[in-house]
Protein backbone atom coordinates (compact mmCIF):
# COMPACT_ATOMS: atom_id res chain seq x y z
CA UNK A 1 0.00 0.00 0.00
CA UNK A 2 0.95 3.73 -0.57
CA UNK A 3 2.18 5.71 1.75
CA UNK A 4 0.98 9.02 -0.08
CA UNK A 5 -0.35 12.26 1.91
CA UNK A 6 -1.62 13.89 -1.42
CA UNK A 7 -2.62 12.18 -4.42
CA UNK A 8 -3.55 14.20 -7.77
CA UNK A 9 -4.61 12.78 -10.74
CA UNK A 10 -5.62 14.32 -14.55
CA UNK A 11 -5.74 17.49 -12.84
CA UNK A 12 -7.23 20.64 -14.82
CA UNK A 13 -8.26 24.18 -14.51
CA UNK A 14 -9.72 26.01 -17.03
CA UNK A 15 -11.43 29.71 -17.11
CA UNK A 16 -14.30 30.90 -19.24
CA UNK A 17 -12.91 34.11 -20.90
CA UNK A 18 -15.91 36.44 -22.36
CA UNK A 19 -15.72 37.41 -25.63
CA UNK A 20 -16.30 41.45 -26.89
CA UNK A 21 -17.52 43.42 -29.62
CA UNK A 22 -15.20 41.89 -32.10
CA UNK A 23 -13.98 38.76 -29.93
CA UNK A 24 -15.72 35.82 -29.51
CA UNK A 25 -15.96 33.61 -25.87
CA UNK A 26 -12.72 31.46 -25.63
CA UNK A 27 -11.38 29.21 -22.61
CA UNK A 28 -7.87 29.49 -20.87
CA UNK A 29 -6.43 25.94 -19.77
CA UNK A 30 -4.26 26.90 -17.21
CA UNK A 31 -3.62 23.94 -15.37
CA UNK A 32 -3.65 20.78 -18.19
CA UNK A 33 -3.41 17.06 -16.83
CA UNK A 34 -1.22 16.84 -13.90
CA UNK A 35 -0.69 13.92 -11.90
CA UNK A 36 1.71 13.13 -9.03
CA UNK A 37 1.67 11.30 -5.59
CA UNK A 38 3.55 12.69 -2.80
CA UNK A 39 4.88 10.33 0.01
CA UNK A 40 4.70 10.94 3.83
CA UNK A 41 7.89 12.71 4.32
CA UNK A 42 8.80 14.19 0.91
CA UNK A 43 8.81 17.35 -0.55
CA UNK A 44 7.62 18.01 -4.14
CA UNK A 45 8.71 21.52 -5.62
CA UNK A 46 7.03 22.68 -8.42
CA UNK A 47 8.71 25.01 -11.05
CA UNK A 48 8.04 26.34 -14.00
CA UNK A 49 8.34 29.53 -16.51
CA UNK A 50 5.61 33.17 -15.30
CA UNK A 51 2.42 31.68 -16.21
CA UNK A 52 2.68 28.05 -16.74
CA UNK A 53 -0.06 27.48 -14.00
CA UNK A 54 2.05 26.66 -10.63
CA UNK A 55 -0.04 29.56 -8.73
CA UNK A 56 -3.09 27.76 -10.23
CA UNK A 57 -2.11 24.36 -8.92
CA UNK A 58 -1.12 25.96 -5.36
CA UNK A 59 -4.61 26.93 -4.89
CA UNK A 60 -6.51 23.53 -6.43
CA UNK A 61 -4.18 21.80 -3.91
CA UNK A 62 -5.17 24.35 -0.72
CA UNK A 63 -8.66 24.45 -1.62
CA UNK A 64 -8.68 28.18 -2.82
CA UNK A 65 -10.31 27.02 -6.00
CA UNK A 66 -11.67 24.27 -7.46
CA UNK A 67 -10.33 21.83 -10.49
CA UNK A 68 -12.75 22.33 -13.45
CA UNK A 69 -11.52 18.39 -13.67
CA UNK A 70 -9.41 15.80 -11.95
CA UNK A 71 -8.97 14.31 -8.35
CA UNK A 72 -6.93 15.66 -5.27
CA UNK A 73 -6.91 13.08 -2.48
CA UNK A 74 -5.19 14.41 0.99
CA UNK A 75 -4.69 11.97 3.34
CA UNK A 76 -7.08 9.32 1.60
CA UNK A 77 -10.08 11.92 1.70
CA UNK A 78 -11.43 12.59 -1.98
CA UNK A 79 -11.57 16.65 -2.59
CA UNK A 80 -12.83 18.78 -4.60
CA UNK A 81 -14.69 21.72 -3.10
CA UNK A 82 -17.20 22.66 -5.96
CA UNK A 83 -19.31 19.72 -4.60
CA UNK A 84 -18.27 18.89 -1.22
CA UNK A 85 -16.87 22.31 0.17
CA UNK A 86 -14.42 22.15 2.92
CA UNK A 87 -13.89 20.87 6.20
CA UNK A 88 -12.88 22.68 9.27
CA UNK A 89 -10.51 19.70 10.14
CA UNK A 90 -9.25 19.77 6.31
CA UNK A 91 -8.52 23.61 7.23
CA UNK A 92 -6.54 22.65 9.31
CA UNK A 93 -4.39 20.37 7.66
CA UNK A 94 -3.93 21.97 4.37
CA UNK A 95 -1.75 25.66 4.90
CA UNK A 96 -0.03 27.46 2.19
CA UNK A 97 3.66 28.28 3.75
CA UNK A 98 5.01 31.64 1.97
CA UNK A 99 8.69 31.79 1.34
CA UNK A 100 8.78 35.43 1.36
CA UNK A 101 8.51 36.68 4.53
CA UNK A 102 8.56 40.58 3.57
CA UNK A 103 5.09 39.76 1.84
CA UNK A 104 3.85 37.39 4.46
CA UNK A 105 4.31 38.90 7.92
CA UNK A 106 2.45 42.14 8.73
CA UNK A 107 5.32 44.31 10.35
CA UNK A 108 2.47 46.17 12.03
CA UNK A 109 1.72 43.09 13.69
CA UNK A 110 2.77 41.91 17.31
CA UNK A 111 4.52 38.49 16.89
CA UNK A 112 2.45 37.03 19.55
CA UNK A 113 -0.99 38.03 17.38
CA UNK A 114 0.26 36.28 14.60
CA UNK A 115 1.03 33.01 16.62
CA UNK A 116 -2.09 32.44 18.16
CA UNK A 117 -4.16 33.41 15.17
CA UNK A 118 -4.06 29.71 13.84
CA UNK A 119 -5.29 28.46 17.46
CA UNK A 120 -7.91 31.20 17.39
CA UNK A 121 -9.16 29.80 14.42
CA UNK A 122 -8.54 26.29 14.89
CA UNK A 123 -9.37 25.71 18.00
CA UNK A 124 -11.86 26.04 20.81
CA UNK A 125 -9.02 27.66 23.15
CA UNK A 126 -9.58 30.10 25.71
CA UNK A 127 -7.51 33.36 24.92
CA UNK A 128 -5.16 32.76 28.21
CA UNK A 129 -4.33 29.63 26.78
CA UNK A 130 -3.84 30.83 23.71
CA UNK A 131 -1.52 33.59 24.82
CA UNK A 132 0.41 30.89 26.85
CA UNK A 133 0.92 28.84 24.29
CA UNK A 134 2.32 31.70 21.92
CA UNK A 135 4.43 32.73 24.73
CA UNK A 136 6.00 29.24 24.96
CA UNK A 137 6.40 28.87 20.86
CA UNK A 138 8.53 32.35 21.47
CA UNK A 139 10.36 31.22 24.33
CA UNK A 140 11.34 28.09 22.00
CA UNK A 141 12.32 29.87 18.78
CA UNK A 142 14.71 32.25 20.64
CA UNK A 143 18.47 32.12 19.64
CA UNK A 144 20.94 31.48 21.78
CA UNK A 145 22.52 34.33 23.12
CA UNK A 146 25.72 35.91 20.52
CA UNK A 147 23.88 34.10 17.61
CA UNK A 148 21.77 36.15 14.63
CA UNK A 149 18.10 37.20 15.89
CA UNK A 150 16.07 35.11 13.14
CA UNK A 151 14.58 37.04 10.36
CA UNK A 152 10.80 37.25 11.44
CA UNK A 153 12.71 39.30 14.27
CA UNK A 154 14.19 41.41 11.56
CA UNK A 155 11.28 41.62 9.20
CA UNK A 156 8.90 42.76 12.07
CA UNK A 157 11.05 45.24 13.74
CA UNK A 158 11.26 47.23 10.07
CA UNK A 159 8.25 49.14 8.82
CA UNK A 160 6.98 48.18 5.51
CA UNK A 161 8.31 50.68 2.84
CA UNK A 162 4.39 52.35 1.82
CA UNK A 163 4.57 52.95 6.30
CA UNK A 164 8.23 55.11 5.77
CA UNK A 165 7.02 57.18 3.26
CA UNK A 166 3.80 58.16 5.20
CA UNK A 167 3.82 61.74 6.68
CA UNK A 168 3.22 60.85 10.00
CA UNK A 169 6.45 58.44 10.14
CA UNK A 170 8.43 61.14 8.97
CA UNK A 171 6.56 63.78 11.89
CA UNK A 172 7.82 61.05 14.56
CA UNK A 173 10.84 60.79 13.23
CA UNK A 174 11.37 64.55 13.14
CA UNK A 175 11.90 64.53 9.20
CA UNK A 176 11.92 67.78 8.05
CA UNK A 177 9.48 69.34 6.05
CA UNK A 178 6.79 66.67 7.04
CA UNK A 179 3.34 67.55 7.11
Amino acid sequence: MSDAILKVRDLYRTYDISGGLFRKASQLTAVKGVSFDVERGSTLAVVGESGCGKSTLARMLTMIDAQTSGSIEIDGLSMDISRTGISKEMRQKVQIVFQNPYGSLNPRQKIGHVLEEPLLLNTDMPSAERRDLALQMLEKGRPATGTLRPLSAHVLRWAAPAHRDCPRHHAEAGVAGAG
